[in-house]
């Protein structure tokens, strides 16, 4: 007979992913070869893409409208498959519970899009509950194509 501590297996812990579809968006993020770039970015498909018309710049910006104060503790980007980014850039992760154009406050956190095409990048933030969250250009180069596939702010637990 075998003891009952030996049939029992430890199962790896799989963590919960919650991810905040926006209710209202305001982004550079407004040029796709076809459909509605703005729903490319949080409409769950990763190979759907929205790009910046200018090109990355100083005022290259994603904001979403969450409907209420959640607590988003990741930022995931997707790049896009084709076109990508022409050079590595850092945004900045940001909140308010003023709106989506104003009262934006500085989450401490950012989020590094490498060169190329087709990176899965995440973000860890810790600014508790805020209903409008954004990423914003800080750093990189400004030059040249920013295509992303999808952008998410989660709870992952």
């Amino acid at each position: 007979m075998i003891p009952a501590q030996l049939l029992m297996v430890e199962r790896p812990y799989v963590p919960t992913v919650q991810t905040f579809n926006p209710t209202a968006v305001l982004t550079t993020f407004t040029h796709t070869g076809g459909g509605a770039a703005e729903a490319n970015l949080y409409d769950g498909n990763d190979s759907t893409n929205a790009a910046d018309p200018n090109g990355v710049t100083a005022a290259t910006a994603a904001a979403y409208d969450l409907g209420s104060a959640q607590n988003v503790n990741n930022v995931r980007v997707k790049v896009a498959d084709s076109f990508g980014f022409s050079v590595a850039d850092v945004f900045k992760i940001q909140y308010s519970d003023t709106g989506l154009s104003s009262g934006w406050t500085d989450s401490g956190s950012t989020i590094s899009i490498p060169a190329g095409t087709g990176a899965i990048v995440n973000a860890s933030v810790s600014s508790g509950s805020h209903r409008y969250w954004r990423i914003l250009y800080q750093s990189g180069g400004t030059l040249g194509n920013g295509w992303l596939g999808e952008l998410s702010f989660q709870n992952v637990n």
